[in-house]
């Protein structure tokens, strides 16, 4: 499969298969995922792990919010011997907290599943959508390893390649 190199008149280089010119951050980005608005960063070749990372701490910290409260509130109403709900009434701000921790569990949770997809796939965000472009017998994966763990292991584990940046 030819893989296109384009040049980029704005940073004046010859990009790589992958990268692509964000006009937020004003920079070619290899492996170009996405701008990540949370962050106020592309995500790229780079630092897709650390992105990954702050998701998984992310949905961790929701979860641990969620447990931590929940185990407060069934171990007072059995140290107590009462109802659920009047253990939740004593601690308003235990279940206010559990139901914060599901409300920020949504978010990232989301985010992480799709990123899972997206890596056992080999592709990222903007080959995904960019995919649907064409019919399903004419689309390619040029980037896939085959199998859903070598892509993990390619994604998640490569050694992090030098920075074409320069300042302007």
């Amino acid at each position: 499969m030819e893989v296109p190199v384009k040049h980029c008149r704005t940073c004046n280089i010859w990009r790589p298969p992958r990268a692509h010119h964000c006009r937020v951050c004003d920079n070619c980005i290899d492996g170009h995922d996405h701008h990540c608005v949370w962050l106020n960063n592309c995500i790229g070749r780079r630092n897709y792990r650390f992105f990954f990372a702050y998701l998984g701490t992310g949905t961790i910290l929701a979860l641990y919010v969620m447990a931590t409260t929940l185990y407060q509130l069934l171990d007072y109403a059995k140290e107590k011997d009462i109802k659920f709900g009047d253990a939740v009434g004593h601690f308003r701000i235990s279940f206010a907290l559990f139901i914060l921790g599901f409300i920020a569990l949504c978010y990232p949770a989301a985010l992480m599943g799709y990123h899972l997809f997206l890596i056992s796939r080999g592709e990222t965000t903007r080959e995904y959508l960019n995919s649907h472009k064409f019919a399903k017998d004419e689309r390619f994966r040029a980037f896939s390893e085959a199998k859903f763990w070598r892509n993990f292991i390619v994604v998640l584990c490569r050694p992090r390649p030098p920075t074409y940046y320069r300042f302007k």
